[in-house]
């Protein structure tokens, strides 16, 4: 029987949405997603029974006994993938229904058998699982060459057939997982993307292999406390609600490039980090409200601290651009400038910017125009403005700047793992129920001077209380 393929300018009764919008709308399918429920775990035997024994089992035991050479022989299909495949069809279902996909790679690279892949699955074990289940009517697939919407990715959703057999199995939210074996502590780097023309400059980031070593495991440690911390909380947002419990403890850990981890390393976490700022006044934790404070000018203000400077004023403020606009484009501006290698890297990085915002936020966009923006110009007056640290410019000590907001952050994470209270981080802020406020206060200033041997006193509050 053949499986539902789907092409461009084909639909389904059942997909809310054109057929591309539906591939565009996809995120990559998660390795560190599975599930240790029995409910799944009993879905799971009946489908191998059913789809995959005869086929795979049994087969490679014919195989044996004729004698095959090795290279001929098939291979088991392991419930783990099995595992990991539904899981990311039923959290994406979960989500947005059957209006976004899952998009998988079929480069035999993004597959290798490394930490970050904790099921160790491989493509040629994706693609016999895929197949299986487009085949059975389990799932819709839309398979990308080069040329199409997408690109030479395959996206994926899971079909009416597979959402009825989710509820006959009992399947819901609470039965998905993060592997046991899944990393939280990465290291990345970005790489020029493939078949990308040079003007374009765009990058992609890739993991890279690590040794262990004393800091490794240390870190690793704190990041499964604080995970194991976040689930004891129910976590909400009622202006919010595209997310599921696995969504409120996915904590890693990402450190950039160097092997010595002496850059980056901010906490990624969950849904909180990638929602507009507003939604986060509505989030409640066990049912009570929450206050969200942070630092002011943090990358400046370490910066200046690595001086013995106290820097208390706004740095991303400049005259003729004070309203609030104006001062979000010169803050990227001049993080740019800490960020990249060079001035004319830093001005290309915030024309590129600027150039994406004409599609993606058009006020910002207008305003650059509206205003006759000058890129240059407005960096060579912050390097005036900021002459105690304009030695920092132009050499990329964005990254080690993180790694000491990093650190801070993990030590007042800590700070209440110990008082067993919840906090959500979102890098430089932290979010925490009302009467945790002061607490917080006093961690955030007591780690800053801890780490930079300044004394602050200026903590921002962004969630403002009813």
């Amino acid at each position: 029987m053949p499986g539902l393929k789907l092409t461009p300018g084909s639909a389904y009764d059942f997909l809310s949405v054109s057929v591309d919008e539906w591939i565009n709308n996809s995120v990559p399918i998660d390795i560190s997603l599975f599930s240790y429920s029995t409910r799944v775990i009993q879905l799971v035997d009946q489908l191998y029974k059913d789809f995959w024994y005869e086929d795979y089992v049994e087969s490679e035991l014919e195989d044996k006994i004729f004698g095959l050479p090795k290279s001929k022989k098939r291979q088991i299909i392991h419930k783990d993938t099995i595992i990991m495949v539904l899981m990311n069809l039923y959290h994406k279902y979960c989500i947005s229904g059957h209006s976004g996909s899952i998009a998988i790679s079929r480069n035999n690279n993004n597959w290798k058998k490394n930490r970050y892949n904790p099921t160790g699955t491989t493509i040629s074990q994706i693609k016999r699982v895929l197949d299986c289940l487009m085949w059975n009517n389990l799932m819709l697939q839309h398979m990308g060459k080069v040329g199409d919407i997408g690109g030479k990715v395959t996206r994926i959703c899971a079909s009416p057939e597979l959402i009825e057999l989710f509820s006959t199995h009992d399947i819901t939210e609470d039965v998905i997982h993060l592997h046991q074996e899944n990393e939280v502590i990465e290291l990345s780097t970005k790489v020029p993307m493939e078949d990308n023309h040079w003007r374009t400059r765009n990058k992609k980031r890739i993991l890279l292999e690590y040794n262990d070593n004393g800091f490794t495991t240390q870190a690793r440690e704190q990041v499964i406390r604080h995970i194991n911390h976040l689930k004891q909380f129910d976590i909400q947002c009622s202006s919010y609600s595209i997310f599921t419990k696995v969504d409120t403890y996915r904590v890693k850990r990402v450190f950039n490039t160097r092997n010595d981890f002496s850059l980056g390393g901010r906490i990624y976490a969950g849904f909180w980090q990638n929602i507009p700022s507003d939604h986060r006044n509505n989030i409640t934790i066990n049912g009570a409200s929450v206050v969200e404070l942070d630092f002011i000018n943090c990358q400046l203000k370490i910066t200046y601290a690595l001086e013995g400077i106290f820097y208390k004023e706004d740095g991303y403020i400049l005259e003729g651009y004070e309203d609030p606009v104006g001062r979000s484009i010169l803050k990227k501006i001049l993080l740019m400038c800490l960020n990249t290698p060079s001035k004319n890297s830093a001005r290309q990085a915030a024309q590129s910017w600027i150039n994406e915002c004409k599609k993606k936020d058009e006020e910002i966009y207008n305003y650059y125009k509206a205003n006759k923006i000058r890129i240059g110009k407005l960096i060579d007056q912050f390097a005036e403005k900021h002459a105690d640290i304009s030695g920092y410019f132009f050499k990329e000590h964005g990254l080690k700047i993180m790694r000491i907001d990093s650190d801070i952050c993990m030590s007042i994470v800590q700070m209440f793992i110990d008082a067993n209270k919840p906090i959500l981080t979102v890098h430089d802020s932290f979010i925490v129920k009302e009467e945790d406020e002061d607490l917080l206060k006093e961690s955030m200033k007591s780690e800053f001077e801890k780490a930079t041997s300044i004394k602050i006193d200026d903590i921002h509050m962004l969630v403002k209380k009813e």
